[in-house]
């Protein structure tokens, strides 16, 4: 056997087993490596998501143009949303519906049921 082809069949062995090597890191990528890395782009986006809304909620948020305001997540990326007054109104509309009592809410309450109960009884 010449130098020559001894070298041809070294270097066709290599291309060979070179082939199944790189067959199995791929096979390994989609298999062992892509589904976390899916999960984790869906848990980014769950996360900065839910940071943006805590951050409009909070009341962290620039005013772009009259119905446009830009709010930012943790990582300052920010994402522009554009609000119409109604739907400002049935935000106030909805936070209201679910905020506790504050204590002057409380008071007045109060004040209201002695006025009534005054009345009622010719004080």
């Amino acid at each position: 056997m010449e130098a020559e082809e001894r070298m041809n069949n070294i270097v066709n062995n290599f291309k060979a087993n070179l082939a199944i090597i790189a067959s199995d890191a791929v096979s390994e990528v989609y298999s062992e490596i892509l589904p976390h890395v899916e999960n984790d782009t869906f848990m980014n986006v769950q996360y900065r998501s839910q940071r943006v809304v805590e951050n409009m909620i909070a009341g962290k948020f620039t005013v772009v143009n009259e119905n446009t305001v830009r709010i930012n997540d943790d990582n300052d990326m920010g994402v522009d949303i554009k609000v119409t007054d109604s739907q400002w109104d049935n935000l106030r509309i909805s936070l209201l519906s679910v905020m506790p009592a504050c204590p002057k809410d409380l008071e007045i309450a109060s004040l209201k049921k002695q006025l009534k109960f005054a009345e009622n009884n010719g004080f």
